[in-house]
């Protein structure tokens, strides 16, 4: 699945989210996590996958 970014967002627990990461997860935004930071992040991936 290397060529499918999947993130996510929300109130996950911190060995959920690890445990997320582990399998792929690109990134995880908790709460409070801007737009800003969230389009920041996903510009660079997919710039890195071009």
């Amino acid at each position: 699945m290397a060529d499918i970014l999947i993130f996510g967002g929300g109130v996950i627990p911190d060995a959920d989210a690890r445990a997320l990461r582990e399998q792929g997860v690109g990134n995880i935004f908790g709460p409070g996590s801007s737009l800003k930071a969230l389009c920041q992040w996903l510009e660079e991936e997919l710039d890195n996958r071009e």
